[in-house]
């Protein structure tokens, strides 16, 4: 290697301590011009590269940890070295240098950074301004290539190199900036365009403002004259309706003098029918007693009867049931008995077997003691006892063995007895079990029996109840019913309280309705009020407040036919009406969103309205007609929000409260009822018929009820029969859960039968198998045997030891299996009489309870047999009383005849009288009718005036007080068809208000006022009404002028002039905004072309010397010529060998040479004194690591300083020096470093060299 250059400015060394994983202070270097860092794999060689990114101001998430202190070496495990961490980078200039060097410090949760140069504390912008002096900018790293940048560079997208670009040229730092003028920009153009336009638009209207000026001042002309001759028409008609109504005023007080005599002979009439009417009620209501008192025994008999048979049907139940549960206690106590001498059975046998084995216990002791032994010679015995220890010790295992195999088969064997017996014992339960599951079946059998034979016998008693009920379907039903709506009835008579003489005027309404149908048919629909309803009775106030004096209105088709019956009602001399004719109502349209306001209970009136009649279109077309857009709602509050908020609604509350648009507030609760109570008295005279018939038809069921009592015995005896039917299922049913359980049981022992068989098979041959293994084993051992004692049994005369020991022991063998057999036999006998107990312990559980069922079914049978007698005697009382009242009652029917006899006489004379008032009385309802007909007329033309704003001469009151007088004219309809105390003060109140209303008809002219006669008027006003239409033609031929011409151009005026004024100023925002924004574009565009050129330039040459080929070449082009940052940089390559094409599409290799060639060339545009990589060759083969290699080095010589951390021996091989970095073991990773000088290798080479 070759003596090294010195560039310039170099990173000398890095003094890190405590930092991540360099624990301590460590110092890496000197560096040189060309520096390789190596080490294995999580040594710590990126914990280098952050240490230099740290020292030179990159933040905490570029190092790869989340807060500053977790950076000091220990942290991640919670155990950190110190409270600080540094890192010092030594920059060099030749023999100056300056240290730079950044500390983190943790105070309590807190870690801060401290910035210092050459040992002095500086703030964060002196910092990286002294780094900037050396050409080192932190924020587009210009010095920094981290692990995977050049992979990430070569699939970078042509966007994502602009803003690459972008952050390296500074251009991007003005994006913000761009952006918000290129928008505010743009606003202000709008502003400009909306302005200009609004101008022309200003310029159009003062045009039309002076063209409808001129237009006024001609239809005010015109307005004027016709206002008077509207004025002198109205004037002469009001003459004329005041003239007429005097005169029929003093008819009708003459005629209501006669009409005073003939109404206080009815009264005398109507008096007497009371008196008779009373005394008829008065029977009537003793009879009705009688009647409550006949129902109230009926009731008490039809109550006693069924629980006195109720009480006989369980009597028979308890019965049965205790000889159903004594015959189960016989059975309980015979099987007690069995078990009981089961036991004693057993005890004796026990007992016997002891007496058995203590006998041959004795016998044996005694032949003990005389029985001899044949002995052998002292030398035998003992050669017997030597061999007998020899075979022991060549026999110990197998002996030790056998007795383990022979107590497993005792073992075995005993195992196999217990399960024989447990088998035995669960048969005999099973025989058990089956006895009782027959006895269950039995009675099941008893019981359906019962069942049925009940059965049959309330079929017997149905057949005969449905011939009673047949003669009384529905007849009580009837009667209650009809007693419901007599009430019902009464109680409306009693809320509406209205008079026989207000009865009579409503009849007679309703007559004229039926005769206008008669007339005209479907043209006539009726009144409002009977062919609509409220939806509920809280709306009741508000709805018969909005529909006001349209309640009663008659609904017609057309005016026509509202003229036709008009005509016909002053034919006949009737009271005036209200009509509403279809075709003329002029409807508006239905508001939605009032249906969607809140709270919920605010609803449009014409949806709390039902129609009633057939044909609901015709009828929903009068209900909007009379409630228009009118809502409703709870309270006064809600509605006052309503009706004074933005909308100015027409509101009206549950209570009748009424707030209109005009602000005015209107109630009156007590005349608002009366009138609501038109609602309830509509069907008055249906009611009065209904009345009649109903009482008439109520007589007659209460003759036909004699049989109820029948009926009633009847249906107890079935109800006795159900209840006899339900005890006998209630026991069926726990019969069956017996039997159920029983049959589980049975089959659980089955089921255990035959496990206790294959268990018993199974331990048969499992003793079989133990028994084998012994036999086997024993054989085995008598080989053994033989083998030793051969000699001997040789000198002793025997086949075998153990015919010689078989003497000995034969008899003791005996005893032996003699014992133990009464040992099982006793065992056995134990465990018997043990189960026998438990048997019997059960069977007494049992007994127990079976005693204690019978006792309590006694007790209750004899509680039940005194309810019985008592019970008896409560239903032969009632049945007495019964007849008794029904006894009072027969008496009192034949007076309640007479009477009614009597009311009807009375009501004959009262017709004659009624019939002579009502004559008189149509005559004065004429007159009145007349005299009502011209005040409506005179009100309609005040109407008219005022609404038209038509100027009367007054003597007396204003134009204020007529809408006065007309709010008493709405009152006094909308109380029309109510009571008359309300219709009097009604028109008490309207002719009060008219009376303030005087006219001054001293300018009428008086040829006008000697026009008497009809046909004169009727003349003059033809000539007056044409003279009008000919001014209004004059004035229908102008253009209709708009309000307030004058005064709008002026407003246009002042408006055009500050319209200019407002374009002026958005002309200058346009302005001083284009030119801000074009110098911040020249700037940006400056700054990336700038940029973008350099890195082009440069790049062509790199990848030439990276590839070592001329014929190599590298583009680097943007595809908006005219705004690069807004567009995207293609990356093109003309590799050796190949065609021109995109990064894209080369290799991986390629790929990592041309990513290489382009961060060299934007090193080459912001030339930092060094350039620090990590693993950038990572993606090389060799021929490409040498050509990087080789082309750093001479980079390195001329240009800037290089570090790079590399795994590959082609790269450190070129390098200046090595910085090797090494783990040291410990609970966490300690990085520790050599540096080794490459150079001075290079120099014994020379030097030997030149010896040679």
């Amino acid at each position: 290697m070759a003596e090294e250059e010195d560039p310039g400015v170099q990173l000398r060394s890095l003094e890190i301590e405590n930092f991540k994983s360099y624990k301590g202070m460590v110092v890496i270097g000197p560096l040189r011009s060309f520096t390789a860092v190596i080490g294995p794999n999580g040594s710590g060689k990126s914990n280098f590269m952050d240490a230099i990114s740290f020292v030179f101001g990159e933040q905490a998430r570029s190092l790869r940890v989340k807060k500053l202190n977790e950076l000091i070496h220990g942290s991640n495990i919670n155990d950190p070295a110190a409270n600080k961490c540094s890192v010092t980078a030594v920059l060099a200039r030749g023999e100056e240098e300056k240290r730079f060097q950044r500390i983190v410090k943790v105070s309590g949760n807190d870690a801060i950074s401290d910035y210092r140069i050459d040992g002095k504390s500086v703030g964060n912008k002196q910092y990286v301004e002294a780094l900037e002096t050396y050409n080192i900018v932190i924020k587009p790293r210009n010095f920094l290539v981290f692990q995977g940048q050049v992979e990430q560079i070569a699939t970078m997208s042509p966007k994502q190199r602009t803003v690459l670009l972008e952050k390296i040229s500074g251009s991007g730092d003005l994006k913000e900036d761009y952006e918000r003028l290129e928008k505010e920009q743009e606003a202000a153009n709008e502003e400009m365009r909306k302005a200009f336009t609004k101008k022309k638009e200003m310029a159009v209207e003062e045009k039309e403002a002076k063209e409808d000026k001129k237009l006024a001042d001609e239809y005010d002309k015109y307005q004027k004259e016709l206002d008077k001759e509207k004025a002198q028409l109205q004037v002469f008609e009001l003459y004329h309706k005041d003239r007429e109504m005097e005169e029929i005023k003093k008819e009708v007080r003459r005629e209501r003098q006669n009409a005073d005599v003939l109404e206080e002979e009815k009264r005398g009439f109507e008096e007497a029918l009371k008196d008779a009417k009373k005394k008829m009620g008065e029977t009537s209501r003793e009879i009705n007693q009688l009647e409550q008192k006949i129902r109230a025994a009926d009731v008490q008999v039809a109550q006693v009867r069924p629980e006195h048979i109720s009480i006989k049907t369980k009597i028979e139940h308890l019965e049965s049931k205790i000889e159903s549960e004594e015959r189960m206690l016989n059975t309980l106590t015979a099987s007690q008995e069995k078990f009981e001498e089961a036991i004693a059975g057993l005890k004796t046998e026990k007992e016997g077997v002891e007496a058995s084995k203590k006998d041959y216990e004795d016998a044996m002791a005694q032949t003990q003691e005389v029985q001899s032994q044949t002995q052998l010679s002292p030398e035998q015995s003992a050669e017997y006892h030597r061999l007998k220890q020899e075979a022991s010790r060549r026999m110990a295992a197998m002996t030790q063995e056998l007795s383990d195999l022979k107590r497993e088969w005792k073992k075995d064997k005993e195992a196999l007895a217990g399960d024989r017996q447990n088998a035995d014992e669960v048969n005999k339960d099973l025989q058990q079990q089956r006895k009782e599951r027959d006895q269950l079946s039995t009675r099941l059998g008893r019981l359906e029996t019962l069942k049925q034979k009940s059965k049959e016998e309330k079929e017997k008693l149905t057949a005969s109840s449905a011939e009673l009920e047949g003669s009384l379907d529905g007849l009580e039903e009837r009667v209650i019913a009809i007693q419901d709506r007599l009430k019902e009835i009464g109680r409306k008579y009693a809320d509406v309280r209205v008079d026989e003489r207000e009865l009579a005027r409503k009849a007679k309404k309703e007559e004229l309705i039926t005769k206008l149908k008669q007339l005209y048919g479907d043209e006539v629909y009726g009144r409002l009020i009977d062919a609509c309803h409220h939806s509920h009775e809280r709306y009741q106030l508000a709805v018969t407040k909005i529909l006001g004096k349209y309640m009663n209105g008659i609904i017609v088709s057309t005016n026509q036919i509202a003229t036709q019956c008009i005509n016909y009602m002053k034919q006949q001399e009737l009271e005036p009406e209200q009509f509403i004719p279809l075709n003329g109502l002029e409807l508006k349209p239905l508001q939605e969103h009032l249906r969607r306001l809140q709270p919920d209970t605010v609803k449009l009136v014409v949806d709390v309205i039902q129609i009633t009649h057939p044909d609901k279109a015709a009828i929903q077309k009068a209900v909007r007609f009379a409630c228009g857009n009118a809502v409703t709602c709870e309270n006064v509050d809600t509605a006052r929000q309503l009706a004074y908020g933005r909308d100015r609604l027409h509101v009206v509350t549950w209570s009748g409260t009424l707030f209109d648009k005009g602000g005015t507030i209107s109630g009156g609760a007590a005349e608002l009822k009366a009138k609501s109570r038109r609602w309830d008295e509509k069907d008055m005279t249906k009611l009065k018929t209904e009345q009649n018939q109903l009482t008439e038809e109520l007589r007659e069921l209460m003759k036909a009820r004699r049989k109820e009592s029948d009926l009633k015995a009847i249906k107890a005896q079935c109800d006795g029969l159900d209840a006899r039917m339900k005890y006998a299922e209630k026991d069926r049913k726990e019969a069956e859960a017996a039997l159920r359980e029983t049959e589980k049981q049975i089959e659980s022992l089955e089921a255990k039968v035959t496990s206790l068989a294959n268990k018993v098979k199974a331990s048969e041959e499992k003793a079989a198998k133990s028994e084998k293994k012994v036999r086997d084993l024993e054989q085995r051992k008598h080989t053994l045997e033989d083998d030793v004692f051969a000699a001997f049994c040789a000198s002793i005369g025997v086949d075998n030891i153990r015919q010689y020991e078989a003497q000995e022991e034969s008899e003791k063998q005996e005893r032996s299996r003699k014992l133990m057999e009464f040992e099982k036999q006793i065992s056995k006998l134990r465990e018997q009489l043990t189960y026998q107990q438990s048997r019997v312990n059960l069977s007494k559980e049992k007994l127990e309870r079976s005693e204690k069922s019978v006792t309590k079914l006694k007790k209750e049978l004899k509680t039940a047999k005194e309810n019985e007698k008592q019970k008896e005697k409560e239903l032969e009382k009632a049945e007495a009383h019964l007849a008794e009242v029904k006894a009072k009652r027969a008496d009192l029917q034949s007076t309640v005849d007479e009477r009614e006899t009597l009311v009807e006489e009375q009501k004959k004379e009262l017709a004659v009288c009624s019939k002579k008032l009502a004559t008189l009385t149509r005559q004065i309802q004429a007159e009145e009718s007349k005299r009502e007909q011209l005040k409506l007329e005179r009100r309609t033309i005040l109407q008219f005036c005022k609404m038209n704003d038509v100027e009367l001469p007054f003597e007396k009151g204003s134009m204020d007080d007529i809408g006065l007088a007309l709010q008493a004219a709405d009152l006094t309809q909308s109380t029309q068809g109510d009571s008359s105390q309300d219709t009097i003060n009604s028109s008490q109140l309207m002719e009060e208000k008219e009376a303030q209303i005087k006219l001054d008809y001293g300018k009428l002219p008086e040829r006008l006022k000697r026009q008497i006669e009809a046909a004169d008027r009727n003349k003059e006003v033809d000539r007056m009404q044409g003279r009008i239409k000919e001014i209004e033609s004059s004035i229908e031929k102008l253009s209709l002028p708009k309000v307030n011409a004058a005064e709008r151009l002026g407003d246009i005026k002042t408006k055009a002039r500050q319209t200019a004024s407002d374009l002026d100023k958005a002309r200058e925002l346009v302005i001083n905004l284009t030119n801000e924004f074009d110098r911040v574009k020249r700037e940006r565009h400056k700054k990336f072309t700038d940029c973008l050129e350099t890195i082009a330039q440069s790049i062509d040459q790199i990848y030439k010397e990276l590839v070592a080929e001329e014929s190599a070449q590298a583009f680097l082009n943007a595809d908006n010529e005219a705004n690069p940052y807004n567009g995207g940089i293609i990356f093109s390559l003309v590799v050796p060998g190949k065609n021109y094409r995109p990064i894209d599409s080369l290799s991986g290799g390629e790929k990592t040479l041309a990513s290489l060639s382009l961060l060299f060339a934007i090193h080459a545009a912001h030339p930092s004194p060094f350039f620090i990589m990590d693993e950038v060759d990572a993606a090389l083969d060799n021929t490409n690591i040498l050509r990087v290699a080789e082309f750093m080095r001479k980079k390195s010589r001329e240009e800037f300083q290089i570090i790079i951390i590399s795994l590959k021996e082609e790269m450190y091989h070129h390098v200046d020096a090595l910085v090797g970095i090494y783990p040291e073991p410990a609970d966490v990773c300690i990085s520790r470093n050599l540096t080794l000088d490459l150079n001075q290798y290079d120099r014994a080479r020379n030097s030997d060299r030149s010896k040679k």
